[in-house]
């Protein structure tokens, strides 16, 4: 069965990757545009969120750098997208289940966040004259960013791993430095990467390895690491031993320490 599906997934990889990036993403189901309109109509924070969660080029980087650094997308998947609206802070969902995957936006937080984003905006502006600015001590939420971190959950469909593997790869794709900076203002003192983390928390904690794993062996480990994972099916920290060539207890310790002196150097300062 991994046999099968390792070849499923290689044989796009015959195309160029731009090629087959918008192959991909001409294959999503998108919202129709009688939806897409209803939603922008709702307001300009809705019509901002909408423009940039489904402009088709941000999808086409996506699928192109995730194939590029993690895994091919089988052409056989059958992804669909969608405008709706949850409780709760999660801005975005995706999850895979064998073939059939989803990739959901929540209007509901975003248009909140986005009404604020317009009202800071306008204050900048109003600033940028008298020769001031705003400061941000964490970056905004970056929203295009929100469409690789899912699209990273849709490669890694029911895969067995722990939660801080799952957000800490799909948080390193979509490259939102948000999470990290919003973790380390939040929090003074780091814990090892498995502690039991909830929400954004685990997002920033999680992201702050993979950043740790990039800068000692390269985009070329999180290649490697997905194949042992995701396309084989091995244990998360068995996988980086091997390709590390060293015991997880080691991998722990070294990067908790390159973490917290990250920290250190990094973290926002509060008033």
């Amino acid at each position: 069965m991994i046999v099968t599906s390792l070849l499923a997934l290689l044989i796009p990889l015959l195309q160029a990757p731009d090629d087959h990036a918008r192959a991909v993403v001409g294959r999503i189901a998108f919202p129709k545009a009688e939806e897409v309109k209803a939603w922008a109509d709702k307001g300009p924070e809705y019509k901002n969120v909408v423009e940039i969660v489904l402009k088709r080029e941000t999808w086409t980087a996506a699928v192109k750098s995730i194939e590029e650094s993690l895994a091919p997308f089988a052409d056989e998947w059958k992804i669909e997208t969608s405008l709706t609206e949850w409780e709760g802070s999660h801005p975005s969902h995706g999850e895979r289940a064998d073939k059939v995957a989803t990739v959901k936006f929540n209007m509901k937080r975003l248009a909140e966040y986005e009404k604020k984003m317009i009202d800071y905006r306008r204050q900048q502006e109003e600033l940028k004259k008298k020769g001031k600015r705003i400061a941000w001590k964490v970056p905004p939420l970056k929203y295009d960013r929100l469409v690789a971190h899912e699209l990273v959950h849709v490669i890694q469909g029911t895969v067995k791993a722990p939660d801080w593997f799952r957000e800490g790869m799909a948080s390193w794709a979509g490259a939102d430095p948000n999470y990290v900076l919003s973790f380390l203002y939040n929090n003074d003192a780091l814990k090892e990467v498995e502690a039991p983390l909830e929400g954004d928390d685990l997002y920033g904690r999680s992201h702050l390895f993979m950043i740790w794993l990039e800068k000692k062996s390269g985009r070329e480990a999180f290649k490697k690491w997905a194949k042992a994972t995701i396309l084989e099916g091995g244990e998360v920290k068995a996988s980086l031993e091997k390709i590390l060539e060293t015991t997880w207890e080691k991998i722990a310790a070294e990067e908790l320490t390159w973490s917290t002196q990250y920290g250190v150097k990094n973290r926002p300062k509060k008033d």
